[in-house]
């Protein structure tokens, strides 16, 4: 954990940042930087005048270069590097939120000498360094950790020796100015091995002397051996032998063990030399005593004694407490010896386990039987054996959503009942499955399909486990379509609880249209529907009603009559859905009259409107059903009226008043004028039949008839309009049965373009035009009517539009006309001609003071737009355009081909930011618009992880990240134990001890049989202790003397023994748990021991820095993968940083150590981390760090 050199205008930065955010430091402080060309010089930073020559510890304020917060005050500010000038400063002012740059060039003292420092592990060595120059030999003694100064510069030999380590030599270079830094491991001899002794049986005792016998007296081993040889006894006495023999005076330092070491099977650390052993054991006797081996050093040696009984059976008599049902089995070492009460044959001289049960009911009871107490005395066995009842083990679990009570290991007498209580998590899960699995039998599956339930297990007889499964809450949902059309899942679909349902789709059948939807009983108008998670949790019902587009309307009519449709007899016909029925005219046959209609419920009379002398059913709309309209006649009589319009002028006979009639009664009438008068014209129901006398009529309908009489002279009105005359003009008197001629004639430019007589237009006449009215009875009138000239104007359009006017229009002489010009939807306004003449783009076109014929005619031209194709790394996109545009006409249709180099697949296609899924040819259909077009290519991945630990003891929780780049989506771990799994960073449990392989196996579509990363003997397990500790500063960073707490997390610690080294003295602890106070700045190795004595030890080591300026780093993971993407990521920072600023490169921040963020869009990202403390800050940038597809 080296010190981390910031650029000034870097450090600058950030602590203008920290200064006007104000979320680092607090306002009240000022901030200087200290550099020094070198670097690495000392700072002293005091608030009273002291010479260079007086500073101390309590002033050093770290390492150039540095940037630190100050309160505010008068300091001095001092440099010293060795081999320099000590560089200082006259007095300077710290206020608050100030900042301050000091760069310093040191000079140099031109120094004669150099220094060496040599540290050692352990420390403690002894060190002669020694120095050669001609005629003199210059050698300095000491012991590291060595500090030696003044030295001339040259080339030194040096040798470190310790006891019990391999000596170490080597040369260095001492540089005028420089202090050289050696650090030396020393490497342990080794002295000792493991010894392992066995015998068979076990349980025998094991005498044991040797060692070093060279360090002994002369002749001292040729007498323990014959002492051995001869001696017959118990290993007590043979250890007191060996002791009166060797003396306890003799023993220390010399490397010697004898007496009684174990019994077997045990292991033992021996120092190397040689060693003779005895066993002991009651009954037996070894083949050959005494016996040898050698130990070497670092050597594992087994040492496996047949012991051989001295005599071969004993009768043993056994009862058991069972033995009224049926008797124990017996068995020794596996052999079936009978059932209680027996005589039972055991080997002599032995200890011997004898087994008895009746299983399943009772359990096994082994004795231990010393067969010696029975030599030569068959006996019966002092007690009654008690078996008891066999305790089974019921094992119960349940899944995350199912509850089974009592759960767990459940211990059961045998025979017994045990009772389960089995319940699923409200609402949403039920109780499914209960599988129970009795040992030797096949598994039950019992089904519920319930909330809750009882299970009575009966009958316990041997262990069992129950496993409990839920089941998802079904919720249905019924859909029903009625007449006219259908729903794509029909009737009853069931779900799981709170899952989302099916968009449920009504469709119309041909002739039907969609009406409404009922859900759950409330009306809508939605012809889809779907039922969210939060609302499936109950069932549900949909009814989609339909109605037809058309209904058919029949028109009737009863005997006597009929109805039309227009000028024909109604047929039926069809009209749409909640439409119009036609307007029919209801005609009665000769004879008859209508009288009612029938319109389903609908008021008839309502129905009904006359015009002139018909009738008609008028029509009725919001017609939802098929309809009959029916018309209604009956057979009629006539009402006659007959009269004179003015009595005065004449009568008529018969006059007839309400005269009734029959259908087709004949009747006569004649019109008699008085004297100056004569008959005008006799109107029947209002209807003139000219002058006819007599006027006869045969009855087939209503008569109202009218005899008019008029004077002899009679008046003509003549009118001209504008543009002309007629003459004679206004009112003309005319006798009647004379005649009278009227002439009309046009002015300039116009024409006559009607001549109304009597009401009736006789069109356009050639000017001049005379009309003549003979024998002249009745009144009359004439009128004419002129037209101005027009000229023709023609129009005309190309493809892509319309002008309006379409046509050839006429316009009068003098007027004006204004044409409009219409692009189609992919076309634009090209040009306007007039009479041949271009006008522009023009959208409308006006003549004005048309005096002659003219043309008009619009030019298109169609839209064209862009296609902007983005390559992308990893493959290419046909055609690519020009710079990447490729220009297409509106409604045409373009494709592309999308072609991955070799090696890569299509990943996405990114049409209008938006992906389209994987194509690798795509086209763009009836374009309208501008479009964007990019492809993602996926490389094969790049495997690696890491576990956060690499040793660990069997079945220990080992936690694997996953640093896989471009783009994984599935993966495969190989744990090397015969384990595997598909979890990304997944959490793996090893059994055994050994050394393990790990192999991941990332895939994606470009490599979709695996890209292999395999770390050999990656994962060691081991039962031997493993040194861990973790280090937590009391107040976070302080000047010198903060108090350090180190904890032990080491694992396998069982019969262990603790030792710290803390790198800054001799000073340690022998504790699990240690604290510690370092007095100066710096950079400590803390060491960390964990021994099993004469086992195995391991180490830890961590560094510890003091009052140093924080230095960031981090990693994350995963570091690529598809948006929305998750990433973890992890502070990695040296040197106590107190506060954290975390750039995640889209914009967001965090203030957090160690944040989870979310990126939701794709791209590559720069990630940047910058750390704060007292003493200064640091940033750490990674380019395009994470990926997101």
């Amino acid at each position: 954990m080296g010190k981390v050199q910031i650029i000034p205008f870097i450090a600058l930065a950030c602590v203008l940042m920290l200064l006007v955010t104000g979320s680092m430091a607090a306002p009240s402080k000022g901030v200087i930087y200290v550099d020094s060309n070198p670097d690495g010089a000392e700072i002293y930073l005091t608030n009273t005048s002291v010479s260079p020559d007086n500073l101390t510890v309590h002033d050093t304020a770290g390492i150039t270069p540095r940037e630190f917060f100050v309160d505010p005050g008068e300091y001095r500010l001092f440099l010293k590097k060795y081999g320099y000038i000590t560089w200082w400063n006259e007095s300077f002012t710290v206020a608050p939120e100030s900042y301050q740059v000091f760069n310093i060039t040191l000079t140099e003292t031109n120094p004669q000498y150099g220094a060496i420092h040599i540290d050692t592990q352990p420390p403690g060595a002894n060190l002669v360094l020694q120095r050669f120059i001609p005629n003199v030999t210059s050698v300095i003694y000491s012991s590291t950790p060595a500090s030696v100064e003044s030295l001339p510069p040259g080339t030194y030999n040096f040798t470190l020796t310790k006891d019990g380590y391999y000596p170490y030599s080597n040369t260095t270079v001492v540089k005028a100015g420089d202090v050289t830094e050696l650090y030396v491991p020393l490497v342990p001899i080794p002295d000792s091995g493991i010894v392992t002794f066995k015998s068979e049986p076990n349980s025998a005792r094991v005498v044991v002397v040797g060692g070093n016998f060279s360090a002994l007296g002369s002749g001292m081993e040729m007498e323990i051996q014959e002492y051995l040889e001869s001696y017959n006894g118990t290993p007590d006495e043979v250890s007191a032998g060996i002791k009166n023999i060797v003396g306890t005076e003799t023993i220390p330092p010399i490397k010697f063990v004898y007496g009684l070491v174990g019994t077997t099977p045990f292991d033992m650390e021996l120092y190397a030399g040689e060693y003779v052993y005895l066993y002991f054991l009651d009954g037996y006797s070894m083949n050959e005593m005494p016996r040898y081996f050698n130990v070497s050093a670092g050597e594992k040696k087994t040492i496996v004694e047949t012991l051989i009984p001295d005599q071969e059976f004993v009768q043993v008599f056994f009862e058991t407490n069972v033995d009224e049902e049926g008797g124990a089995n017996v068995a020794v070492e596996g052999d079936e010896l009978g059932t209680t009460p027996c005589w039972v044959s055991l080997p002599s001289h032995q200890i011997v386990s004898v087994t008895f049960d009746q299983m399943p009911l009772y359990a096994k009871k082994v004795v231990t039987v010393d067969t010696t107490l029975f030599e030569g005395r068959p006996s019966k066995w002092g007690e009654i054996i008690q078996l008891e009842l066999m305790t089974y083990y019921l094992t119960a679990s349940d899944d995350d959503h199912s509850t089974i009570n009592p759960s767990g290991v459940i211990a059961v007498t045998a025979g017994n009942t045990q009772e389960f209580n089995l319940s699923g998590e409200l609402p949403a899960w039920l109780v499914g499955n209960l599988t129970v699995h009795r040992d030797g039998y096949d598994p039950i599956v019992y089904p519920y399909n319930q909330p809750s339930a009882v299970y009575q297990h009966t009958k316990i007889l041997q262990n069992a486990t129950l496993s409990l499964t839920s089941v998802k809450k079904k919720v249905a949902v019924n859909a029903t379509a009625g007449k006219g059309g259908s729903v794509n899942y029909p009737g009853i679909t069931l779900y799981d609880f709170e899952t989302p349902s099916n968009q449920y789709n009504f469709t119309a059948n041909d002739g039907y249209v969609f009406k409404e939807l009922w859900v759950d009983g409330e009306q809508k108008f939605n012809d889809k529907w779907d039922f969210p998670a939060s609302q499936m949790i109950h069932n549900h019902t949909l009814l989609g009603l339909f109605r037809p587009t058309h209904v058919l309307i029949t028109p009737v009519a009863t005997t006597g009559g009929s109805i039309l449709d227009g000028t024909s007899e109604a047929t039926p016909y069809w009209i749409e859905y909640l439409g119009c029925t036609h307007q029919h005219e209801v005609v009665a046959d000769p004879g008859y009259r209508f009288t009612y209609a029938n319109f389903t419920s609908t008021d008839a009379q309502q129905l009904l409107s006359s015009e002139s002398d018909k009738i008609y059913i008028g029509s009725v709309c919001d017609i939802d059903k098929n309809t009959t309209i029916t018309a209604h006649f009956e057979p009629l009589n006539y009402t006659v009226n007959s009269r004179s319009a003015d009595e005065t002028k004449g009568i008529i006979v018969p006059a007839l008043t309400n005269y009734t009639a029959g259908f087709g009664e004949t009747l006569s009438f004649k019109s008699n004028p008085f004297a100056g008068y004569q008959l005008s014209e006799i109107t029947d129901n209002g209807i003139s039949k000219g002058v006819e006398n007599p006027y006869n009529i045969t009855v087939n309908e209503d008569h109202d008839i009218v005899a008019h009489f008029q004077s002899d002279v009679l008046t003509i009105e003549a009118v001209a309009g504008e543009g002309g005359i007629i003459e004679p003009e206004g009112s003309v008197n005319v006798t009647f049965g004379d005649s009278q001629c009227f002439n009309i004639t046009a002015n300039a430019n116009y024409y006559i373009s009607s001549v109304v007589i009597d009401g009736e237009d006789t069109g356009n006449q050639t000017s001049p035009y005379q009309y003549c009215f003979n024998n002249v009875t009745t009144d009359h009138n004439i009128s004419a009517y002129f037209t101005q000239y027009a000229y023709t104007i023609t129009p005309s359009a190309g493809v892509g539009g319309t002008i309006s006017p379409s046509t050839p229009q006429l316009v009068p002489i003098g007027d004006s006309a204004i044409f409009t010009i219409t692009p189609s939807g992919c076309y634009t306004i090209k040009d306007v001609q007039v009479d041949g003449e271009s006008k522009g783009a023009l959208s409308t076109y006006t003549f004005v003071n048309v005096t002659e014929d003219h043309t008009i005619h619009a030019d298109f031209q169609i839209k064209t737009y862009e296609i902007l194709v983005n390559q992308s790394e990893g493959g290419m996109i046909d055609p690519a355009g020009d710079d990447g545009v490729v220009t297409v006409n509106c409604g045409s249709t373009q494709c592309f081909n999308i072609t991955p180099d070799e090696g890569n697949v299509v990943y996405d296609v990114i049409v209008d930011n938006n992906s389209v899924g994987v194509y690798n040819k795509y086209c763009f259909t009836n374009i309208t618009d501008n479009h964007t077009l990019e492809a993602v290519f996926v490389i094969p991945p790049e495997p690696d992880f890491e576990a956060d630990r690499t040793r660990v003891p069997p079945k220990y929780p080992v936690s694997f990240k996953d640093f896989t780049r471009n783009n994984p989506t599935d993966w495969l771990w190989d744990f090397g134990d015969g384990e595997i799994t598909t979890t990304r960073e997944p959490v793996h449990y090893f059994a055994e001890v050994g050394n393990y392989t790990v192999t991941l196996t990332a895939y994606n579509a470009a490599a979709t049989d695996g890209v292999n990363k395999t770390k050999e003997h990656y994962i060691e397990v081991t039962t031997n202790p493993i040194a861990e500790f973790v280090a937590k500063s009391k107040g976070g960073i302080l000047p010198p003397g903060v108090e350090i707490e180190f904890v032990d997390t080491s694992l396998n610690t069982e019969g262990v023994a603790y030792g710290w080294v803390f790198g800054d003295g001799p000073k340690g602890a022998i504790s699990k748990n240690a604290t510690h106070i370092y007095d100066g700045p710096g950079v400590y190795q803390v060491t960390h021991q964990v021994e099993k004595p004469f086992i195995a030890k391991d180490y830890a080591y961590e560094t510890i820095t003091i009052l140093q300026k924080p230095e960031a780093d981090f990693i994350a993971h995963p570091v690529s993968g598809k948006a929305p993407l998750t990433v973890q990521f992890e502070d990695r920072s040296q040197g106590f940083p107190t506060s954290w600023l975390w750039d995640f490169g889209d914009t967001v921040k965090s203030y957090d150590q160690n944040p989870v963020h979310i990126y939701s869009s794709s791209g590559n990202y720069t990630v940047s981390l910058s750390v704060f403390s007292d003493e200064g800050s640091s940033i750490k940038t990674k380019d395009g760090f994470i990926t997101v597809q």
